[in-house]
């Protein structure tokens, strides 16, 4: 059996080939080696991705498509150790462990598909360049790898329909070399039998005509012609092409022996290389929107992106929070970096968080295509045919695909070219981790601005002299707006060309009114910072949207899981599933294990969400939760660490509140200094919100490990709080007062060092009678 040929000749220094172009052949020195049906099905996904990495995943569903098997990764590893061993000495070397899967090492001396593709590319720029003596030998050799088909070693489609694509294109290309070299002759019965497997493909009906004519068979090529145009009128509904129609009208004229009469390269579909890096009817796709001229700051993220360019990451992910500005980012980065990418820049909405439903890729591939040239009536049916020509139309170009606003990644998998010449960058609220394990994307974060660079912003937007004439209602701004690029264009956008003093003046009103209330542009209400959390919101799940609006109850800027378990009311464990959603669109930062932030915007949106959609029963009920949790934790931890407890809290928590127990004082510690600022937070929501007797329990529970673990003016502040819900509440009942334990007033006194204290009278007798 022979081996391998690169272009057309023996390899004498491949001591393993694989043959693809047929049924699955593997030669090691000289003898064939026998594989299992599952071992060859595992040799060609590997090999159809030759030298690229095919994750597990891929090669599960390839092998086993719909009915994987429970422990595929461990078959699929198995597999690779038998392949391994039937290779032989060389097997470790040539399929090697790679993470998200693994990869074959091969090249196209020892793999007759990337020597089949060689030849094809050859071919095609000998044609272009007018070589038809070189261009006919590359495509008659490509063509002697040919086995046969290889179709029962393909399960993809895909794969089936480029390998067919290639071959399409050197019988298309050696016709047309012959018809230029005068051996139109021997190319008749090919491009008889091409046609009619291909009823509607124009370029071998093209070529065909051609030789037809120059065999002295004018009329024959009239009647192909015309066969032609009949099947397109009734099955397509179009003419055809205006290239086909001028050599239909040449030939009639009896000039069709000329160059012009065959089927100019790039003017029918086919495997085509354009020098000029022309698409597939010679154009350069320019399709990125504008990009705003108020783009401010993003030095880092902008640097990291170039880092990626240098590196020539394949897939850049930009993921951050809703209207943190990626697409702004995005778009003013491609503008800079589009001189690295002559082939041109492909631009898609994919409307991942939108009104509308997501594009789904059967929509977004036929758009992509037709960017990158293809005529409507070219473009195959199939998503899988359509995705082997986007890749094939992409494998030699340098492009630029911008794809924003992504869900996850069964939008983009379908939409990333096959080699690494071309970038991919992708915009999402999501994280798409699966992009990131699965297809090695790599991932960048955008953050908020700084607080300079949303000063640059509003700067830019209102005008340096109102800025300067208003510098702490700017910086308010700023502050209030959360540093966020899509709330401070809005809040600007209210600014105008109004007074004078309209910073302070919106300021006011974002103070007064709430800021989502203010946050949305005049006249165009879906540009709001509320109506972007709404698209992230409703992307949730119903149960996550629930635990994420009970949230919006909790006070201050952060929480831990337990905490956030106790106003769910769910485990600890459960929460920290329902939370992995609401993480990956950016609502909320891990801050660390165990440990969550959020911006004020979204907490405050969370909040109105659950006051909207939440009963009151079901907020208080929540409330009161959280509230036992803390009381009851702090009385543990009081204990745990030996400390006196004067008086304990009436009754058990509540079901849910799951307080805190501790094993020794050092966890009791531990727990109260990484919570404290939380209690603290809750103390005082419970002082001006209710239930108001809780202010005082926790503070006198709080009062041995204050002493112990913080300053006193926080004893002060605290009791201070505390006395003042007693006080809201003493008007229907004198005796709450007495829920702040007398002790820890007198402390707050002697703390005072002497300074005039509010209480020193009103309540303060009352509670020493109490006492």
């Amino acid at each position: 059996m022979p081996s391998v040929l690169s272009y057309g000749r023996r390899v004498q220094n491949s001591r393993v080939h694989f043959r693809l172009l047929g049924s699955l052949e593997v030669e090691v020195e000289g003898s064939v080696v026998p594989l299992t049906g599952r071992q060859r099905s595992l040799c060609t996904v590997l090999l159809l991705s030759a030298n690229r990495v095919v994750s597990v995943e891929r090669i599960v569903s390839r092998l086993w498509e719909d009915h994987p098997p429970v422990s595929g990764a461990a078959r699929v590893r198995s597999l690779v150790t038998e392949v391994r061993r039937a290779l032989g000495p060389v097997g470790a070397r040539l399929v090697v462990t790679q993470s998200p899967g693994y990869v074959i090492r091969v090249g196209p001396d020892g793999l007759d598909l990337l020597a089949f593709e060689s030849l094809i590319k050859n071919g095609t720029r000998a044609a272009a360049a007018g070589g038809w003596n070189e261009a006919f030998e590359s495509f008659e050799r490509a063509l002697t790898l040919w086995r046969g088909d290889p179709h029962p070693d393909l399960s993809a489609p895909a794969e089936q329909f480029r390998l067919d694509e290639l071959r399409i294109t050197a019988v298309e290309g050696r016709a047309e070399a012959g018809n230029m070299l005068g051996r139109d002759r021997s190319s008749l019965a090919e491009l008889a039998r091409l046609v009619a497997e291909h009823p509607l493909r124009e370029r071998p009906h093209a070529l065909f005509m051609t030789a037809l004519h120059k065999a002295g068979r004018t009329g024959e090529a009239m009647a192909v012609y015309a066969g032609l145009r009949k099947r397109m009128i009734v099955e397509l509904g179009v003419e055809p092409t205006a290239e086909l129609r001028e050599l239909h009208r040449r030939l009639l004229g009896g000039t069709g022996g000329a160059r012009t009469g065959a089927a100019p390269a790039g003017k029918f579909r086919g495997y085509q290389e354009h020098e000029s890096g022309a698409g597939a009817a010679g154009v350069i796709p320019r399709q990125l929107p504008a990009a705003t001229h108020r783009f401010v700051g993003r030095a880092d993220s902008m640097r990291r992106m170039d880092e990626a360019l240098a590196a020539a990451e394949p897939v850049v992910l930009l993921v951050g929070a809703a209207g943190v500005g990626k697409t702004a980012l995005a778009l003013h980065w491609s503008h800079l970096a589009a001189r690295h990418f002559p082939d041109g820049q492909l631009y898609l909405d994919m409307r991942g968080f939108h009104d509308s439903p997501p594009m789904a890729p059967e929509e977004a591939v036929p758009m992509l295509l037709q960017g990158l040239g293809c005529r409507p009536p070219d473009i195959p049916t199939g998503l899988d045919a359509q995705t082997a020509l986007y890749r094939t139309l992409l494998a030699d170009r340098r492009v630029l695909i911008v794809l924003d606003d992504v869900a996850d990644p069964s939008q983009v998998r379908p939409l990333l070219p096959g080699t690494s010449r071309s970038l991919t960058l992708v915009t999402s609220r999501d994280r798409l981790d699966g992009l990131v394990a699965l297809d090695s994307a790599h991932r960048l974060t955008c953050g908020v601005l700084d607080s300079a660079e949303a000063l640059d912003l509003i700067r830019a937007a209102s005008g340096p002299a109102r800025v300067a004439a208003e510098p702490q209602a700017a910086a308010r701004l700023a502050a209030l707006c959360d540093f966020l690029p899509l709330a401070l264009c809005v809040a600007t956008s209210w600014i105008g060309d109004r007074e004078p003093n309209s910073i302070g003046a919106y300021v006011r009103a974002l103070a007064d009114r709430g800021r989502l209330a203010r946050l949305y542009v005049e006249g165009d209400r879906n540009v709001a910072v509320r109506a972007a959390l709404d698209l992230s919101y409703e992307a949730l799940p119903a149960h996550v949207r629930r635990a994420f609006r009970l949230l919006g109850l909790m006070p201050g800027k952060g929480f831990s899981v337990a905490a956030a378990a106790a106003v769910t009311g769910v485990d600890r464990r459960r929460l920290e599933e329902l939370l992995r959603p609401v993480v990956r669109l950016h609502l909320l930062r891990e801050t660390w294990p165990g440990r969550f932030t959020w911006d004020d915007l979204v907490h405050e949106y969370a909040g109105q969400r659950a006051a909207a959609e939440d009963s009151r029963a079901e907020r208080k009920a929540a409330v009161r939760r959280l509230l036992d949790h803390y009381l009851h934790g702090i009385v543990n931890a009081t204990e745990a660490c030996g400390l006196y407890l004067p008086r304990q809290p009436a009754g058990a928590a509540v079901a849910g509140a799951n307080p805190r127990t501790f094993t020794c004082s050092a966890d009791a510690y531990a727990w109260f200094d990484a919570e404290w600022q939380d209690i603290a937070a809750v103390v005082v929501q419970a002082a001006e919100q209710g239930p108001r007797p809780y202010a005082g329990r926790l503070v006198g529970g709080l009062r041995k490990l204050l002493h112990h673990r913080l300053p006193r003016s926080e004893w002060i502040r605290l009791t201070e709080h505390a006395l003042a819900a007693a006080e809201a509440e003493a008007a229907g009942d004198p005796a709450v007062r007495t829920t702040v334990p007398l002790p820890l007033r007198r402390a707050a006194l002697r703390a005072a060092k002497g300074r005039p204290h509010p209480y020193d009278e009103g309540p303060w007798p009352l509670a020493h009678h109490a006492g």
